[in-house]
């Protein structure tokens, strides 16, 4: 399977579950939901697209897994 050719792929870390407590940032909340919480004014935001690969990870520690961007 041919992946396009304008297929971007992103790395977002973030800090270790429950350094956040409760709130959408926090990696527990993340994965127990399984969304990454974006607002638009975020650095670079713009810039990913629907059809795009991310990369999630913890800063310094591992790699969480691989997730396609869908419709924002």
């Amino acid at each position: 399977m041919a992946l396009p050719i304008d297929m971007q792929y992103w790395v977002f870390a973030n800090k270790a579950p429950g350094t956040y407590e409760d709130s959408d940032w926090d990696m527990t909340t993340i994965l127990a939901n399984q969304r990454y919480y974006f607002t638009r004014d975020e650095r670079n935001r713009s810039s990913v697209v629907a059809g795009d690969i991310a990369y999630l990870r913890l800063y310094g520690d591992s790699y969480i897994g691989r997730c396609g961007i869908g419709k924002w």
